[in-house]
């Protein structure tokens, strides 16, 4: 289990992209670097919601696209699906 700690500045996204990165060793790196959640990672806003991890892209997850899970993987590859959901109905 990865301890995911914040930035000097309280920010959770570099190190959790950094934990979420390494997760993802075993998928082709072409094919991770074509994810939402990696294209748009400068920036998603990731952050805690009591148990959950959250990934958000936008205000809020109303207006927004955003991706829960109890690891980061997870918040990701929910914040892909809510994106590529949110994409296909346009």
């Amino acid at each position: 289990m990865t301890t995911i700690m914040p930035d000097p500045n309280g920010h959770f996204a570099d190190a959790a992209m950094n934990a979420y990165t390494a997760s993802c060793s075993m998928c082709e790196s072409t094919e991770a670097q074509t994810r939402p959640s990696w294209l748009f990672r400068d920036v998603i806003r990731v952050s805690m919601d009591g148990d959950q991890h959250c990934v958000l892209f936008g205000e809020s997850s109303q207006e927004g696209v955003v991706g829960f899970g109890k690891t980061m993987a997870e918040a990701m590859a929910a914040f892909d699906a809510d994106w590529n959901g949110k994409a296909a109905k346009k």
